[in-house]
């Protein structure tokens, strides 16, 4: 068995989440359990051990006589057997109890050249287990990979059908539940245990370390490092609870790594060092369907053209701050508009605002195998919560999950998949825990239930002239660009008509290369005649009429005038800002007039449809 990395007291013991319930079911006379965990030191009053050391130590701790644990690549093994005789001892009680012959260390079998096969250990484990009289512990190390889910053609070797039937029996077993004996099986992915299995036994899950357990593994190293010099400092500056802040989302062991690393290296560890190991954990944990972002470091000072978002998102971020359950708090937020307006930089900014915290992007939820779809989705459930208080960006939700109506040739993955979506949306427990927020450019697309899901849903459209003008200034102050006095912020925002963030970013970033390769420097002032330069070359490659369909889609999507952004006081949209193909569909009190919204919406489909058609003929 591996051992101990860190043996020293932890100066405030923690429990684990799993040790209460585990206890509570065998006390109601359950006998097998399957622990799903992330394969990660645990923290408790003993000291910093990992997951496999410490469930084999709290069955020696509960009283049980005879510990054993058992692997693929190992077989069956006694634990924590130190003395000699003692160990004969315990090897005499299998063979008589169970006729169990240990392997030795040499990789001998009492002088035989092999190992029993896989469905024969099973069995003498299944015979100690139902033995009375002798308390018995057994711990299972990766069950996935004994009792695996079956691959696509569902076919199996007759043994590991057998062995799957006997681990199945331990669940259900009225005889090894009069015994009192416990069978704890560790995976990492509990999802890849057979179904069989899996509904079989009671499964617990040891979530990913919060920030208490992460500053009390912290100090815990420093207390090692203070005998060994085994692990690296702290950068000048940097303090425990804000390391464990960013922290949030890895596990000790990957914190461990960082601090040996580092320490090889003869450097401090460094926040940014923190925050590229957690990238690579999260994705990795995640299979790749989550992606770390950062928080937008400006805020939402470094936004422009979304005044009408602003207040309510603020109120959002500081209950997320406060790690409030608040009814005012929502679970899922949906923006909705053109592409390249801003929606991703809205989920960091409000990451930011809440205190710098987790910001995650949901990726690609669908694998090639029966079961992976809905078992990567499961997992990143658990990754979020773990990370909790955490963000998750899902950005073209109307693809991501599409409507159950759909006949989408999947075998019905997709409908559960965005069943799994919209549980998860309408969750109670992760209200101030995890915030979904959603962006798409197709209201009209989107799920009737998902809608109904989403208690804030905004448009985020092309900004004004006023925004455009701040948006130059606001995409300058972020590079680090300075702009000559000659600048006209008006008339850059008049011959900007229609763009997006996205295009006035690209605009300022032709008119910094234009500076730069007149002085044969770089990061040279920007004067008008660069900007003017840089709008002379800008060939916009948005259709005018996509984009109308986008924000009139996303009107008849937002329940709530508020949530539209050129709407003021009285209900009134007819406002100098508000463009001119929105003017057309309100009516005389300034109001939208639905009928000639739908109209419109369904003039601009056919129009555009036919666009694409002759395209693609041409």
């Amino acid at each position: 068995m591996p051992k101990n990395t860190i043996s020293h007291p932890v100066p405030q013991p923690i429990v684990p989440d799993f040790v209460s319930p585990l206890q509570e079911a065998h006390s109601a006379r359950r006998s097998a359990f399957i622990l799903e965990h992330p394969g990660d030191f645990v923290v408790d009053g003993t000291g910093v051990l990992p997951i496999e050391v410490f469930v084999p130590e709290l069955l020696a701790r509960e009283g049980y006589q005879l510990i054993v644990t058992y692997s693929l690549a190992r077989g069956i093994e006694l634990y924590g057997v130190k003395d000699a005789a003692e160990r004969e001892r315990q090897e005499r009680a299998l063979r008589q109890l169970a006729d169990i012959r240990l392997c030795r260390e040499t990789g001998d079998f009492n002088g035989e050249a092999r190992r029993p096969p896989m469905d024969e250990e099973i069995r003498g484990l299944d015979r100690l287990l139902r033995r009375p009289g002798v308390r018995v512990g057994v711990v299972i190390l990766n069950l996935d990979r004994i009792t695996p889910e079956p691959s696509v053609s569902g076919v199996q070797p007759p043994e590991h059908m057998a062995v799957e039937e006997v681990i199945e029996s331990w669940g259900a077993s009225p005889d090894l539940r009069a015994t009192g004996n416990i069978v704890i099986a560790l995976s990492r992915d509990a999802g890849k245990v057979s179904a069989p299995v899996r509904n079989a036994w009671v499964r617990f899950s040891e979530p990913l370390p919060d920030r208490c357990r992460l500053l009390a593994f912290m100090r815990q190293l420093q207390s090692a490092n203070a005998e060994t010099g085994a692990y690296a400092p702290l950068e000048e500056g940097v303090t425990l609870e804000g390391f464990a802040n960013i922290a949030t989302g890895l596990r000790l062991s990957d914190v461990e790594s960082v601090f040996r690393k580092t320490a090889v290296r003869g450097e401090s560890v460094s926040l940014d060092s923190i925050k590229r190991e957690k990238a690579r954990v999260i994705e990795e944990l995640a299979e790749g369907a989550l992606q770390l972002m950062e928080p937008l470091k400006s805020g939402f000072n470094g936004l422009a053209g979304v005044g009408h978002v602003v207040p309510e998102l603020c109120e959002t971020a500081r209950l997320l701050r406060e790690n409030s359950a608040s009814n005012r708090l929502s679970r899922a937020i949906l923006f909705l508009g053109p592409p390249g307006t801003g929606k991703s930089s809205l989920a960091r900014a409000i990451a930011e605002e809440a205190g710098g915290i987790n910001v995650v992007a949901l990726g690609e939820m669908m694998g090639s195998l029966v079961g992976e779809s809905e078992r990567r989705f499961d997992n990143v459930l658990r990754l979020l919560e773990g990370m909790a208080p955490v963000i998750c960006f899902v950005d073209e939700v109307d693809t991501a999950f599409v409507s159950r109506g759909d006949a989408t040739g999947d075998s019905g993955v997709s409908k559960r998949i965005l069943g799994k979506f919209l549980k998860a949306l309408g969750d109670e427990r992760l209200r101030g825990k995890v915030l979904f927020v959603l962006a798409s450019n197709r209201g009209d697309l989107l799920d009737a239930a998902l809608l109904r899901r989403c208690q804030r849903v905004y448009l985020i459209s092309t900004p004004g002239l006023a925004d455009r003008q701040s948006i130059l200034r606001a995409l300058a102050e972020r590079d680090k660009r300075r702009l000559f006095e000659d600048v006209d912020d008006r008339a850059f925002g008049e011959r900007t008509n229609g763009c997006t963030g996205a295009d006035l970013e690209k605009i300022l970033s032709r008119a910094a290369e234009f500076a730069d390769r007149e002085a044969a420097q770089d990061e040279m002032p920007v004067a008008k005649r660069h900007l003017d330069a840089a709008l002379d070359d800008y060939k916009p490659n948005r259709d005018p009429l996509l984009h109308e369909f986008f924000d009139l889609v996303s009107m008849m999507a937002c329940p709530f005038l508020s949530g539209i952004p050129w709407f003021s006081p009285g209900q009134n949209l007819n406002t100098p800002e508000c463009p001119a193909h929105v003017r057309q569909v309100l009516g005389e009190d300034g109001r939208i007039d639905t009928r000639e919204l739908n109209r419109r919406v369904s003039e601009l489909a056919t129009q555009c449809a036919l666009d694409r058609q002759s395209r693609q003929i041409g």
